[in-house]
């Protein structure tokens, strides 16, 4: 009866862990490809990439089933925050594909050698990015591997399938929350802190805990933003105040401006934003009571801003007394706005990110108008 007690309670803790580290590879793997795609310029456009090499690293990981392997996924997840981290800091998170054809407004062509040259070390950084998630995956792989061998096929695929799902769920949940990539990090440390703690293996492992706290840490430190030079030419150099917010969809950097000194048409000193959408230009959004011919614009604001009121009211001209109007993807409210000013009576906004609305309420007073 004891040896049947024991079998039975080392089978549950094998479905038990199989179940835990699907949740995990899962998390992990939705977790690469949006940081990946996040914090990386070009996967913004090759976001399939980080889930080829995924899939790739779990499916061998499933054919080398090696325990000593799976040790090591607290270093893995250490060198992907670490490769991440590096390419932030030295610049290259702005780097786009070498093509004009992918990035129009920020990326030339250049012929011949260059071309190749930028091509060959677009792809060197690729394979060492998608390194980093590809190791996770692999050393994850390894150990799910090994519990197929030890559990009847269906019944383990079946756990696995479920044990997946879950981790996608508690994904979505917490990234509909808001939560930056470090944060998230947080999340998959300790869904591996305890698997280890469930099987005995993180007591007196010290170089497997350090590894877990580090890394979010790690990836919590801020790097560099990048700002676009229209607005400080517009403002005479006027440093803006720089933030990012996480959507559930994307990171998002608002640079807020305000004049120097108000405007007496004005309300406030509030200048506009500008928006980036994954280390890439997205809009601008002006205040919506800026006129071009107000007194105390510089020459290139007020150019900016006839340009801009000729391009948000050349559609609602089209049409003669466009009272009822819709807008797919509404963004700030620069388009409501224009509308809003040229006698709208209805207007449907529609903007899917609800981090982009709460920017546009705070900022844009006719958001509010009902």
């Amino acid at each position: 009866m004891t040896e049947q007690a024991h079998a039975g309670s080392s089978g549950r803790r094998l479905w038990t862990e199989l179940f835990v580290l699907s949740i995990l590879s899962l998390y992990v793997e939705l977790l690469a490809i949006k940081w990946l795609s996040a914090d990386i310029r070009a996967f913004s456009i090759f976001r399939s990439f980080p889930l080829i090499a995924c899939f790739v690293g779990f499916g061998l990981g499933y054919a080398v089933r090696d325990n000593k392997l799976f040790k090591y996924t607290a270093f893995a997840i250490l060198q992907m925050v670490l490769t991440i981290k590096l390419v932030e800091w030295v610049g290259l998170a702005f780097l786009a594909f070498p093509t004009a054809s992918v990035f129009q407004f920020s990326v030339s062509t250049i012929g011949g050698i260059g071309q190749w040259g930028n091509l060959l070390f677009f792809m060197l950084l690729l394979v060492l990015l998608l390194a980093a998630p590809f190791g996770c995956c692999v050393c994850i792989g390894a150990r799910i591997g090994i519990l197929f061998d030890q559990l009847p096929p269906l019944p383990a695929y079946a756990v696995n399938l479920m044990g997946a799902f879950a981790g996608s769920i508690l994904f979505t949940a917490f990234s509909f929350l808001g939560f930056a990539p470090w944060s998230l990090l947080i999340v998959s440390a300790l869904i591996f802190a305890y698997q280890l703690w469930q099987s005995g293996s993180l007591k007196g492992n010290l170089p497997v805990i350090v590894g877990l706290i580090v890394a979010p840490v790690l990836a919590a430190i801020p790097g560099p933003k990048e700002s676009m030079p229209l607005y400080e030419k517009a403002t005479a150099q006027l440093e803006p105040e720089k933030m990012t917010r996480w959507s559930p969809y994307q990171r998002l950097d608002i640079n807020v401006f305000q004049f120097k000194e108000r405007l007496p048409e004005l309300k406030s000193d509030f200048l506009g934003l500008e928006l980036g959408t994954n280390r890439s230009f997205y809009q601008y959004f002006f205040n919506p009571d800026l006129n071009p011919r107000m007194q105390g614009l510089s020459p290139t604001l007020a150019q900016l801003l006839r340009e801009r009121d000729s391009q948000y009211s050349f559609p609602l001209k089209l049409k003669p007394a466009a009272d009822d109007v819709l807008i797919i993807g509404a963004g700030a409210g620069q388009d409501a706005s224009q509308a809003l000013k040229l006698g709208a009576k209805n207007i449907d906004a529609v903007e899917i990110d609800p981090v982009i609305i709460d920017i546009g309420k705070k900022f844009n007073p006719y958001y509010h108008n009902p």
